[in-house]
């Protein structure tokens, strides 16, 4: 199910819920449900929890891209070499591991930037989708040889972290083509709609975007 799909179910199921008590009500009736294993998790999402702007949460992938890009947070890697059926048929094979979490980390962040989309913060989206495009992730290699750069691209094909990389690109461009053309006036959604409504070259975005706004 897609993101917006899903928002809209939850919104919906929450529009039946007209009290706070059938509210309590509710997540009681769900603790009851959740497994013994699971229970601690489900008190850890409970808990009251100060809502951030998607300006904090921008400020905060960006510490978090500069702390990468300056090699605190990494990968690891090693490699071997793989044989075929005759001893001139071999690759060479570089296996990444992630102990730092950075795969999970860039899909919320990821996720947030989408949001961010959704509730027409554009210029905080446009910003962290730059930002996260244009990060390179060190791997240093356990053996002591070249560490190895991945961009997000190697990271899905490697299997690290897994993204709709059809769907970010356009919206990234999109929101790219947006910031260009509309400078500090990017972050109003009725700019925006009005700017890919005018002109034809963006009906292509317009359509890939009619999702998000």
């Amino acid at each position: 199910m897609d993101f917006k799909l899903f928002m809209n179910s939850v919104g919906e199921n929450l529009s039946l819920i007209k009290t706070e008590e059938e509210l309590r009500n509710w997540i009681r009736n769900y603790a009851r449900s959740i497994p013994e294993e699971e229970r601690g998790s489900f008190l850890e999402q409970i808990q009251i929890r100060k809502s951030r702007s998607h300006k904090e949460i921008l400020q905060e992938l960006t510490d978090w891209c500069a702390k990468i890009e300056e090699g605190e947070i990494t990968l690891s890697c090693s490699g071997y070499e793989e044989y075929g059926e005759s001893w001139w048929d071999r690759d060479w094979v570089t296996e990444y591991e992630d102990p730092m979490g950075i795969g999970a980390q860039l899909k919320c962040y990821y996720e947030e930037a989408e949001q961010a989309v959704y509730d027409r913060d554009y210029e905080s989206a446009g910003q962290m989708y730059w930002s996260l495009g244009v990060l390179n992730i060190t791997a240093d290699d356990v053996y002591g040889g070249e560490p190895a750069e991945l961009g997000i691209e190697e990271m899905v094909s490697e299997n690290l972290v897994s993204l709709n990389l059809k769907q970010i690109a356009i919206l990234g461009a999109a929101l790219g083509e947006v910031e260009e053309s509309m400078g500090k006036a990017r972050g109003k959604a009725e700019r925006v709609s009005k700017y890919l409504a005018e002109f034809p070259r963006h009906r292509a975005f317009k359509q890939e975007m009619q999702a998000y706004m």
